[in-house]
């Protein structure tokens, strides 16, 4: 997940080069052609995983990445002031058309799908799914196509963002509820469960069955681990010292194998292998909780916020310190309704450990939303060298914060997240280097035609008439 957004940042810088550079050279047709054979096959081996939480990551990051990138060219148009009620209806009206050109480019590439699937079963050969993997890519292509064009032509740099804000909208709805409507016993689409593809879609918002009713449980035992309780371990032999302040400091690093056993919850056994204790919460969230308390907790959500907020800022996205506070003041009240609507809703806080992360993502784009809607500044403070590269890390981030709260994560991604991390930090580094250098020299002259400027006026001295002495 995390490298799929850096492949596509890298597409589209390619592309770029092959639509606005007059002389384009063939290496970057090239690179273009192996970013989309890369890019297809690493698409495809999330879809095969078969796991849920790299398939919400992606699409997450998808969302984030492409509402940034028109956001740039709202950020580039010449005309900075407020969008106008007719620029408004233009985004709504060409929300529209992208929707209609990617009905049509996906009906045509599921159909393509579906003979594939066709002629290898008459192959005897079994390509489960290829019907909607192929629907999947042509909606993706008409629906990027729709956008590219019109970047390319310079048309609606305004207002696209808010196209892409609508479609988002509008299609999440759409299939979170169409999920939840899949997974009613008697709702208008149960016989589309047998679909495999769309059964294990379903199974993403289930939290009554399934791998979904597992999570829930293990959290539920991850929270009894961090409440108030009896120290663990043996009576007469061995006991937790420490027990009185294991809410602040966890358990440590990979020791939530040997804890969960003392609150392996009843129910677990019913539907999992029985004997089994949790290595893993496959929650970020709660794996934080476990292993390194409530200080541990804050530490891992302060490094992601301070992570998220300075890309923004280094994208250019928060140009003063009022609008610093504002993004911070906005993530901190949806890290509070993250963590306590649940709560509201179902009288605990087991799901908080997932509301408290799209929450902060929701976050993040309220906070982009106001600034795109406000005039915009005439020069950004941001890294202008490489925002696209920028725009990719900051979608493997997400991507990667989203996902861990579904599956839990490996020596890998690790290594991928402090790698990114370094090179986003060098990045911002070279920049302001950049930066200190040019300022001097661009210094100088402002310096001397000040100085000429301020400088009074001499006068030019008159030359004295010699008075010619007359003879007497």
């Amino acid at each position: 997940v995390m490298v799929i957004p850096l492949t596509v940042s890298r597409l589209i810088r390619s592309m770029k080069a092959i639509i606005t550079e007059d002389q384009a050279s063939w290496g970057h047709t090239i690179l273009a052609a192996v970013y989309i054979f890369v890019l297809a096959i690493q698409i495809l081996t999330v879809w095969y995983s078969k796991s849920r939480g790299p398939e919400i990551g992606l699409l997450s990051a998808f969302a984030l990445v492409g509402f940034l990138l028109i956001l740039t060219l709202r950020h580039k148009a010449e005309d900075k002031s407020h969008l106008s009620f007719n620029e408004i209806g233009l985004s709504v009206g060409f929300a529209i058309v992208v929707g209609l050109v990617a009905a049509l480019t996906g009906a045509l590439g599921y159909g393509i799908g579906w003979g594939i699937e066709a002629l290898l079963q008459s192959m005897r050969l079994q390509l489960e799914g290829a019907a909607i993997i192929g629907g999947l890519i042509g909606g993706v292509i008409g629906f990027t196509g729709a956008f590219a064009y019109m970047a390319a032509a310079k048309k609606g740099w305004r207002w696209m963002w808010l196209t892409w804000l609508v479609i988002g909208l509008v299609g999440g709805v759409g299939l979170v509820s169409f999920l939840f409507m899949l997974n009613m016993p008697d709702g208008p689409f149960q016989s589309l469960r047998d679909n495999p593809t769309l059964r294990r879609m379903a199974g993403a918002v289930n939290t009554e069955s399934g791998t979904g009713k597992v999570r829930v449980v293990i959290w539920k035992g991850a929270l009894n681990l961090i409440k108030p309780h009896r120290p663990l371990g043996v009576e007469g032999e061995y006991t937790d010292s420490f027990n009185g302040i294991r809410p602040l400091i966890g358990y440590g690093p990979e020791s939530m194998f040997n804890a969960f056993a003392y609150a392996y919850p009843t129910e677990l056994a019913h539907i999992e292998k029985r004997g089994s204790s949790a290595d893993r919460s496959h929650n970020e969230t709660m794996d934080a909780l476990v292993m390194t308390g409530a200080l541990g907790l804050i530490a891992f959500y302060f490094l992601m916020g301070s992570l998220f907020y300075y890309l923004l800022k280094w994208l250019g996205w928060i140009p003063n310190k009022r609008a610093g506070q504002g993004l911070v003041g906005l993530m901190a009240i949806a890290g509070v309704l993250g963590i306590f609507t649940p709560y509201f809703l179902k009288g605990d806080f087991i799901l908080s450990a997932v509301g408290l992360p799209f929450s902060l993502y929701g976050a993040m784009f309220l906070y982009l939303l106001w600034r795109a809607f406000i005039s915009q500044p005439e020069s950004g403070a941001g890294v202008s060298s490489a925002p696209i590269l920028l725009i990719g890390f900051l979608g493997a981030f997400v991507g990667h914060f989203l996902e861990v709260h579904f599956v839990f994560s490996i020596a890998a991604t690790y290594t991928y997240f402090w790698a990114y991390l370094g090179v986003v930090v060098a990045l911002a580094k070279m920049q302001k280097l950049m930066v200190a250098e040019i300022q001097p020299a661009a210094a100088l002259p402002a310096a001397e035609t000040a100085i000429e400027a301020s400088a009074p006026a001499q006068k030019t001295p008159k030359r004295r008439k010699r008075s010619r002495s007359r003879a007497p």
